[in-house]
């Protein structure tokens, strides 16, 4: 394991070349669509988020990640 990591949230939209061979990871917001709660690029992509925002009724809105989400991701990445 790497001793430096860089550690974001989703909303960074790093290209793919650099995350290849990079100790990079993110941590994915919350959107949230009517009764639904996603995360960003796990439960739903920018494709998927765009075509259901193009014909939606509803409109979705984004929570920050939490402080306790970012204590989870650093507590698995030192162990």
């Amino acid at each position: 394991m790497n001793k430096v990591m860089v550690v974001t949230d989703s909303t960074a939209n790093i290209p793919p070349e650099l995350w290849d061979g990079n100790p990079i990871v993110s941590v994915p917001l919350q959107v949230i669509w009517g009764n639904e709660i996603l995360r960003d690029g796990v439960d739903i992509q920018a494709k998927e988020f765009y075509e259901r925002l193009a014909v939606a009724d509803v409109m979705p809105s984004t929570s920050q990640v939490t402080p306790e989400e970012f204590k989870a991701m650093y507590g698995r990445l030192i162990e």
